[in-house]
């Protein structure tokens, strides 16, 4: 079979809201097994948003993905909301999901249809009443308030046990030991900012030095996704994990949350560089891609409903285009 070289969107999916991406994998030195070493990938991410659980369709969605030729897709579990039974404290199941399990279901009919599943989690955000409980699971700024987020939500902080052993950790193993998920995204990781209060300065013998405090946030960064991944791999040794990294047009939110791509790429077995739209502009932007890691795979991603505009170029020169014409292997 063969992948057309266009791409038709089924008018559901653009309903949704999708963003798609195409996620080119590679990899230096592959392992004998991980389904997501070996080839090229298309992946896509309908990130579903808590009203779009009414009634929703499972068998229609898997379908629609599958008419795509979607080899995997990532659907969201939990953090801010659970879209499954979760039984971890203080994690809220969407009320627009009723009595459903919504990552059991989408589970299932993947695998019948073949398709992978990645489970996406957002521990970036909270709601505004854990605050009150929890004020130590959230980013301050240097005034000491916690720094608010859309919907009400509060910025978390790394630091804290809401991304670690207290909330984030529970929540990992509970989907690795009760569902078959083939891997892990992770929305918006690192530091919700540059600045700290005094006491979280004294707290954690933060450094002051702008250089010096730069590579304190990206060690510590890249040493919390090494735990996440050791944790999502003794559970699951296969398994993907994958997170955004800053695209062409935001670099300085990358560097605020602490990003460095070689020390993440230990952390992570796949990195994905998104492209996205010029705030000026308007006009799609491409990312050119290169390996980050002689030991681990990098990801080209590009957002947007009209991919057609775009031109994702691989490190060899070929296009998306060029990259979904070929054969499945």
């Amino acid at each position: 079979m063969k992948h057309d070289s266009g791409c038709r969107f089924s008018p559901w999916l653009v309903e949704l809201n999708c963003a798609l991406f195409f996620a080119f994998v590679f990899c230096a030195e592959a392992g004998a097994s991980a389904w997501w070493k070996d080839r090229p990938l298309r992946i896509y991410h309908p990130n579903m948003r808590q009203v779009e659980a009414d009634n929703f369709d499972v068998k229609r969605f898997i379908a629609d993905c599958k008419s795509l030729h979607a080899e995997a897709i990532v659907f969201s579990t939990g953090g801010i909301y659970a879209f499954y039974q979760t039984q971890v404290p203080h994690q809220v199941k969407s009320p627009h999901m009723k009595d459903r399990d919504l990552l059991k279901e989408v589970v299932e009919e993947a695998k019948a249809n073949g398709i992978k599943v990645i489970a996406r989690f957002d521990f970036s955000k909270a709601r505004s009443d854990l605050f009150d409980r929890h004020p130590e699971w959230f980013y301050l700024g240097k005034n000491g308030k916690p720094r608010k987020q859309r919907d009400g939500l509060y910025q978390t902080t790394m630091l804290g046990g809401y991304q670690n052993e207290e909330f984030a950790i529970p929540a990992l193993r509970e989907i690795l030991s009760r569902y078959k998920v083939d891997g892990f995204h992770l929305n918006a990781p690192g530091f919700g900012g540059a600045d700290f209060d005094e006491a979280t300065i004294l707290k954690y013998g933060i450094p002051t030095d702008n250089e010096a405090q730069r590579r304190w946030r990206q060690e510590r960064l890249a040493g919390q996704m090494k735990k996440y991944r050791r944790i999502i791999q003794e559970g699951n040794p296969d398994a993907l994990f994958m997170a955004e990294i800053n695209s062409p047009e935001s670099p300085g939110w990358g560097a605020s949350r602490g990003f460095n791509h070689e020390l993440l790429a230990a952390g992570y077995t796949n990195l994905l560089s998104t492209a996205g739209n010029d705030r000026k502009t308007g006009q799609m932007l491409c990312t050119r891609g290169k390996i980050v890691s002689r030991r681990e795979p990098f990801a080209i991603g590009v957002y947007g409903g009209d991919h057609s505009k775009t031109q994702s170029i691989l490190p060899g020169g070929c296009s998306a285009e060029q990259c979904f014409s070929t054969k499945d292997k």
